[in-house]
């Protein structure tokens, strides 16, 4: 990750957003790793993970002001989210009728973890999970964890719907989508986690304000669509492409595959504009908050919209089967938003 060039690809989505690297990336992520490799409690995908998933670009995007100690917070807690990630969906995936109650226990397993029991041996989901809050725990006592336990008990329900929802072949419309997307991608952990890692701060009074919920929601949709937008040509082989917002334009738009992957593309953008609107009003809508305080959680936004668009473009678990059809529309997609960025700069 030392060459610039790693994290600036030509990006095929819109991004405005600046690339603004943590130096300590890499060196926090393989300290991380080689502290669960001794611990002997994690199996040997987590090294995998780290190595082919780019976490380390993820990472140093994410988080680019974050100390070392409060960095290594979000590298275990990247490691759990793509373990168990990967794992569920190919538990789903295999069409092995108790795939429903295995995900049920290990779910259970991992709410027992976030209210303070130690996972059983061989439980590398658990442990990774018990070693992020443990982490917080020895950085800053005092942070409350309370909101990022309860963000994470959503985001495993959230994965029981969509699973349930691929499982049943149904494609809900795009409201419902977007709205379950924000929970089952983790949007909100990763906003209780940036207060923590990259120690934003905002009164609960402004937390809570309208328009500041309206930047929240703005900024995770965007991330959702950018990672539904590559996850397409990757996806679109296999039978999962019902969690994804090109399929859904598909199903209940009546677009054909160019035209969604185009109309995808268009809420991306949308969503930029909505954003920077949104942004301007902060000052004006939010009276208790300190202005720095404002910019400083609308850049740590950014920041994670940033790294949505960048990150997938340099891991190689977003790299579409090889397949004709597939080249294709990666070629001509990318095509057409080259183009657009050209103009645009």
């Amino acid at each position: 990750m030392s060459d610039n060039q790693a994290v600036e690809p030509a990006l095929p989505v819109a991004c405005p957003y600046p690339a603004r690297l943590n130096p300590a990336a890499e060196q926090v992520l393989r300290a991380a790793v080689d502290r669960l490799i001794r611990s002997g409690a994690v199996d040997d995908r987590v090294l995998t993970i780290a190595t082919s998933s780019s976490l380390d670009v993820a990472l140093a995007l994410s988080h680019p002001n974050a100390p070392p100690e409060r960095l290594e917070v979000a590298a275990f807690w990247y490691l759990f989210l793509v373990h168990v990630d990967d794992h569920w969906d190919a538990a789903q995936s295999t069409e092995d009728p108790q795939w429903a109650s295995r995900l049920h226990d290990e779910q259970e397993e991992l709410r027992y973890v976030l209210r303070g029991d130690s996972p059983a041996p061989g439980r590398t989901s658990a442990y990774l999970l018990r070693e992020t809050l443990l982490r917080i725990a020895e950085v800053d006592p005092d942070f409350n964890t309370s909101p990022l336990r309860q963000a994470v008990c959503d985001y495993l329900v959230g994965v029981q719907w969509e699973l349930h929802q691929r499982s049943a072949g149904r494609v809900p419309d795009l409201i419902t989508y977007l709205r379950m997307r924000r929970i089952f991608s983790t949007a909100a952990v990763q906003l209780e986690l940036t207060f923590f890692v990259s120690r934003c701060t905002l009164p609960l009074s402004a937390r809570t304000n309208p328009v500041i919920e309206l930047l929240d929601d703005t900024a995770a949709n965007y991330g959702c669509l950018v990672n539904d937008y590559y996850s397409y040509l990757r996806e679109s082989g296999i039978e999962r492409s019902a969690s994804n917002v090109v399929t859904v334009l598909r199903v209940h738009e009546g677009l054909n595959e160019s035209r969604a992957i185009r109309r995808t593309e268009e809420l991306v953008e949308r969503s930029t504009q909505t954003f920077a609107e949104t942004r301007e009003l902060l000052r004006t809508c939010v009276r208790d908050a300190d202005p720095d305080e404002l910019d400083a959680y609308a850049t740590c936004h950014e920041d994670f919209m940033s790294a949505a668009a960048r990150w997938p473009a340099v891991a190689q678990r977003y790299e579409p089967p090889p397949s004709d059809r597939l080249d294709h529309l990666s070629a001509q997609s990318t095509g057409r938003k080259e183009d657009r960025n050209t103009h645009a700069h």
